[in-house]
């Protein structure tokens, strides 16, 4: 009987302890999952702050990168600018340099003025006159396109009628059609064709250009295109925009008299 109670103490208090070890364990692992989860809490606001912070010099960078492309977009925008100053400064440099023509012809280069001021007479001046051989009637041009005539001369300035002036009439062919007639000034800027045949067979945008017979335009000099056909009339714009006029050449090929 002793050794029987013996043995069930003994398996009893085996049986305690592995229930104790286990209770322990479990109880370790508890403490274990609850630690770990209150790190992950306690770390997550700082993730968080972490990754805001991250983001917000992110768009630091990205507002740097937009100021710096702005900044070159106004440098480019100045540098076009300047470069089409330069265009201009360089055309009105190749205008003086082309002082002569061909054959026996003649050129004149010379500054001009008056255009914007003068628009209702539809003329201009030229800062060249008797004393540099201009004469009445030579012809006015700028990049090889008939802008007028020379109407009044004086010793070292000289008055250009436009072709844009009611006074201005000259004989014309247009470019596909080949047909002749007179361009007028319409005194606003612009020009009519007139005595022309069949005006409705031409076409928008032919090019207008000087036939000769007058015997004082020289043949072939582009004067403006076609820019409208209405009611059997014939509407011409310049070629040449006269505001931004600073050079002109003054072609003389005829035996005209000066005044």
């Amino acid at each position: 009987m002793p050794a029987f109670l013996f043995f069930v103490v003994v398996t009893l208090s085996a049986a305690l302890l592995l229930e104790g070890e286990r209770v322990r364990q479990n109880l370790s692992e508890l403490v274990y999952d609850t630690s770990a989860l209150f790190l992950s809490l306690m770390e997550s606001p700082f993730s968080s702050l972490k990754a805001y912070r991250k983001n917000f010099n992110r768009h630091l960078l990205i507002q740097q990168e937009v100021q710096l492309l702005e900044s070159i977009e106004s440098q480019l925008k100045t540098s076009q600018n300047q470069i089409h100053s330069l265009e201009l400064r360089n055309r009105e440099l190749r205008d003086l340099l082309s002082l002569q023509g061909d054959g026996d012809t003649a050129f004149i280069t010379a500054p001009c003025f008056g255009q914007n001021a003068f628009l209702k007479s539809q003329s201009l001046f030229v800062k060249a006159g008797s004393k540099n051989g201009i004469q009445r009637f030579d012809i006015v041009l700028s990049e090889n396109a008939i802008i007028g005539q020379v109407d009044k001369v004086g010793g070292k300035v000289s008055r250009v009628l436009l072709v844009t002036d009611p006074q201005s009439h000259i004989p014309v062919e247009c470019e596909n059609t080949h047909r002749e007639g007179v361009l007028y000034g319409d005194g606003d800027q612009g020009m009519y064709l007139n005595f022309v045949k069949n005006p409705q067979k031409l076409q928008k945008d032919d090019l207008v250009f000087s036939s000769g017979v007058d015997g004082y335009f020289p043949r072939g000099k582009p004067i403006g295109t076609i820019s409208k056909i209405q009611n059997n009339q014939v509407y011409v714009t310049p070629l040449v925009d006269f505001k931004g006029l600073h050079y002109v050449q003054i072609q003389k090929s005829h035996g005209g008299e000066g005044e």
